[in-house]
């Protein structure tokens, strides 16, 4: 299709560029570009939107001086029956923005005189008055003596403070028509927006050298975003774009928590299945050591019945069998069942822990068997298992 300069000119006036670049198959910036090629003025930011409320929009209209050698533009539309592939990512952002003016309507206008009703605006706007001489100019509200939380609002001149309190009015109003709310907490200002808490606040600064409002949304992780006062769109124009960055905004925040909950549950369940593996390992390695005690006192047990076997024996075999040797003897084999694990007799003196000094107190020297010499620990001569005859007829 061909376009000539009025006929564009009239195009671009007559739709949204984002519409007629899905028409035409061709990028918003592009129908631009011919735009500008051609001197053609078009709609700027927050032409339609205005439009959209009924409010009085200026079409600037087409100059008609041109030296231009461009005389048309051809674009092509698609053929009805076949699907266009929009190459053009939808926009998140101007997607919310159309909804929400499209369900919140006249709610969104910021009114030209500011009609208190409720209680927090009543009370910001007390709280403004009284907080510098320059906003003494707000009459005093008369119908309360006790002043309630107020809005984060920080503005020095009459006028930025009025606007200020029109401002937030109107976008408390969105945010509750929208099932959303604002609340106050240790004197900071926070949007309620999909159970999600952002700290926000209102305030007059100045940019490019000159006095701006500027509504500001805070966040830890992603920083601080600021819709302000443009040289050509006042934020009172803006309130769509605030509602639709909370609203988008907060939606990231609760995907952001999700996923980090998530985390923390795995984590936890990292954490429990790893305390849970370590306390099973440590009874596994208790059960294994209970086991190594079993056989360690089975083993010891043994290597006593048989030397007392043998001593038995060896007295029969020289004749030296006495009373003396008798009891000792019996004592012995008593120690024995005390220690083996099948027979684990009681001793009246002994105990667990006295067999733990005697099987693995590392104090002690050890020979090849791991267990304490008799001749180390007691001389020789003292020792009753190797009396002072025994000990010489060995000799």
């Amino acid at each position: 299709m061909k376009f000539n300069r009025r006929e564009l000119y009239d195009l671009v006036w007559s739709e949204p560029m984002t519409t007629l670049a899905k028409r035409f198959n061709i990028s918003d910036n592009g129908i631009r570009k011919h735009c500008k090629s051609m001197n053609i003025p078009y709609p700027p930011a927050g032409y339609w939107a205005k439009v959209y409320h009924g409010k009085s929009a200026e079409k600037v209209p087409l100059p008609n001086k041109y030296k231009g050698k461009k005389r048309e533009v051809h674009f092509r539309e698609p053929d009805p029956g076949q699907k266009v592939d929009i190459s053009i990512e939808p926009d998140p952002y101007r997607e919310r923005q159309k909804e929400i003016m499209e369900a919140c309507g006249d709610i969104l206008m910021v009114p030209e005189i500011l009609y208190a009703k409720e209680p927090i605006i009543i009370d910001t706007k007390e709280d403004l008055r009284i907080r510098t001489d320059q906003n003494r100019h707000l009459i005093k509200n008369p119908y309360k003596s006790k002043k309630g939380p107020t809005l984060s609002i920080h503005a020095t001149s009459p006028e930025f403070a009025d606007r200020a309190l029109r401002i937030f009015s109107t976008v408390i109003k969105a945010l509750q028509f929208r099932n959303h709310d604002i609340a106050i907490k240790d004197l900071m200002t926070f949007a309620v927006v999909n159970d999600e808490e952002m700290k926000v606040d209102l305030v007059q600064r100045i940019h490019s050298g000159k006095d701006v409002l500027s509504f500001r949304i805070y966040d830890r992780s992603w920083g601080q975003k600021e819709i302000k006062d443009s040289a050509k769109i006042p934020l009172e124009e803006k309130i769509v774009q605030i509602i639709a960055y909370l609203e988008i905004h907060s939606e990231h925040l609760k995907a952001e928590r999700i996923r980090l909950e998530l985390e923390r549950k795995k984590e936890e369940e990292r954490k429990r299945k790893q305390e849970e593996f370590e306390k099973r390992k440590d009874k596994e390695l208790q059960r294994v050591k209970s086991l190594f005690t079993m056989a360690d006192r089975f083993y010891h047990a043994n290597v006593l019945r048989d030397y007392i076997t043998r001593f038995e024996n060896f007295l029969e075999e020289t004749d030296n069998v006495s009373e003396e040797a008798l009891t000792e003897i019996k004592w012995a084999k008593h120690k024995i069942e005390w220690l083996d694990p099948f027979i684990n007799a009681e001793d009246d003196y002994l105990d667990e822990d006295d067999m733990d000094e005697l099987l693995y107190e590392e104090s002690k020297p050890q020979n090849s068997r791991n267990y304490t010499s008799w001749s180390s620990s007691t001389d020789i001569s003292e020792n009753s298992w190797r009396m002072k005859w025994l000990y010489e007829t060995l000799k």
